[in-house]
């Protein structure tokens, strides 16, 4: 079950992918007042560590998502903590490969950090074990944390590869449904249209000669699955 709607834009989590901070702001500006969701990607994050997202953060103010993509296996609550402290609104675990300390430990980092912090859990690959993905949420629950969960997608997929990994997370409770992997405008209905409510677009907007043109054409994409 998806979440409720979103307005198009909201859909889209913008990821800075490459490794120069100066490139990312400069895309941000370009693209001021369009994101609500942006992403200090991995390449990023390893590049300029708690700087990025410190200054993702100064650039989108504090009505934008900033996500980290930690890609957390260890040391939970130490990364995580330092994500959230300089501006993160939600860090990555990876579900195949992390244990329950270090989950407690992220979701120990969340609840420091306040009310907005929330845990995206990237299911790349891992073939979701419900009782593991049942326990996670519990654990976050008791802390009030809220989780999405993010499924990701290799090469080019027709629709029907969107629905089969949304079934993939079938099984999980309602939570927000994110779908990465080189995303294409084109792609943006059948991603919606498969069940997910988030899509991570790098790529496709970073790499445009005009990425304005860009954004405006995946959010008219978005907008054609919305009100079909």
């Amino acid at each position: 079950m998806a979440t409720p709607v979103l307005p198009s834009g909201a859909r889209i989590q913008l990821a800075l992918d490459r490794t120069s901070l100066r490139e990312s702001l400069t895309l941000l500006g370009t693209l001021a007042g369009r994101p609500s969701r942006v992403e200090v990607g991995t390449p990023l994050f390893l590049s300029e560590g708690a700087e990025a997202i410190r200054a993702v953060r100064e650039a989108m103010g504090p009505g934008v998502t900033v996500v980290a993509d930690a890609k957390i296996c260890d040391a939970g609550e130490r990364i995580a903590s330092f994500a959230f402290d300089a501006g993160a609104d939600v860090v990555t675990v990876i579900g195949a490969v992390i244990s329950d300390k270090t989950w407690a430990g992220v979701v120990s980092a969340a609840s420091a950090a306040g009310p907005s912090s929330r845990i995206m859990i990237d299911a790349i690959g891992w073939e979701v074990d419900e009782s593991v993905l049942a326990r996670r949420l519990d654990t976050a629950a008791a802390a009030g944390i809220e989780v999405e969960l993010c499924a990701h997608r290799h090469g080019e997929a027709m629709p029907a590869e969107f629905e089969q990994l949304a079934a993939s997370l079938a099984s999980a409770p309602a939570l927000t449904r994110v779908v990465a992997g080189s995303i294409s405008a084109g792609e943006a209905r059948p991603a919606v249209d498969a069940g997910f409510d988030i899509l991570i677009v790098g790529s496709g907007i970073q790499d445009s000669l005009d990425p304005v043109a860009a954004w405006n054409n995946f959010v008219d994409h978005l907008d054609s699955a919305v009100t079909a």
